[in-house]
């Protein structure tokens, strides 16, 4: 009884929304491996909080094997001028392996 008495469905009620309208944004260029290279031709720097996200995507082209805990380590420690982050990627070839980055203060 309850089911014959309800309101006809409206054209379009119901149906999934196509992905652009979904409030998913776009995918970042570094997951669909377009260029981040651009037009100028000087190389550009990710969206900031994708730093790490690139750095890991490069290793693994360089590295051409899934990544290990071993490939990066990030290390921090307190100086006199505040908190500074160094970077060391004993996974890459050669010379590469030995080298260690640290960050500003």
């Amino acid at each position: 009884d309850q089911i014959a008495n309800l309101p006809e469905p409206t054209p379009g009620q119901g149906k999934k929304r196509k992905a652009p309208d979904a409030g998913l944004g776009s995918v970042p260029a570094i997951l669909t491996g377009a260029s981040h290279i651009p037009a100028s031709g000087a190389a550009a720097l990710p969206v900031t909080g994708q730093y790490k996200m690139a750095l890991n995507v490069a290793l693994g082209r360089i590295l051409r094997r899934p990544q290990s805990k071993e490939d990066t380590i990030f290390q921090s420690a307190q100086t006199v001028g505040g908190w500074q982050a160094t970077l060391s990627m004993p996974g890459l070839p050669g010379q590469w392996a030995t080298l260690a980055w640290a960050g500003e203060v």
